[in-house]
């Protein structure tokens, strides 16, 4: 099991990824935005490192064609966006089971920002955030839990007010791992919460 979970920053993936690898790369989260320029500049800096992209389309593709996709890459890459859509898009083609599945093998999983979100317990604190209202048939706000705790990406901003304000509602049952956006998590189990730099 190998999970890198990014805030923001991407400089800590070429040191877990050897260059030329394929990476499949799920850019769903970014959909319910008219402005996608951040997934653009996501997909051209992992090209800059060397990476071969492969798009993995889960609201357009049939799941047996997700299935063959996922299988044929070295990593997956989760990218950021609205994390409850992200979610339910996931659940919809059974993309979820298909990732905690290949993870379990030891397949690389990078998540960013929403794509971290998903992998721990809950995404239920981030709606201050992201709008839920973006994911009607979510149905549930559990995480892939591939890691015991709720990552919150992009901690030590202008937001600094809405990080506290979640530690205080859901703090009594649910453990936070905070980011900086120069900052990842590198997990080689369910409880690893290694904090790592990644400019």
């Amino acid at each position: 099991m190998r999970l890198l979970l990014l805030s923001a920053g991407l400089g800590a993936v070429p040191g877990h990824l050897q260059a030329g690898a394929r990476i499949g790369f799920i850019a769903t989260a970014a959909e319910p935005y008219d402005d996608q320029t951040f997934t653009e500049e996501t997909r051209a800096q992992l090209r800059s490192f060397g990476f071969t992209l492969e798009e993995v389309d889960v609201s357009g593709e049939t799941a047996s064609l997700l299935q063959e996709k996922i299988a044929g890459v070295d990593a997956i890459f989760v990218a950021g966006g609205n994390t409850f859509f992200l979610l339910q898009q996931l659940r919809k083609k059974g993309v979820d089971r298909m990732i905690i599945e290949h993870v379990a093998q030891d397949k690389l999983y990078i998540g960013s920002s929403a794509g971290s979100v998903i992998a721990g317990t809950s995404i239920e604190p981030v709606r201050v955030f992201d709008n839920p209202d973006d994911a009607p048939d979510l149905g549930s706000f559990d995480g892939l839990d591939m890691v015991a705790y709720v990552v919150l990406p992009h901690y030590g901003g202008e937001d600094q007010a809405l990080f506290e304000d979640i530690e205080r509602e859901y703090g009594n049952r649910l453990k936070f791992v905070k980011l900086r956006d120069n900052e990842a998590i590198f997990a080689r189990s369910r409880t690893d919460e290694e904090i790592i730099e990644s400019a």
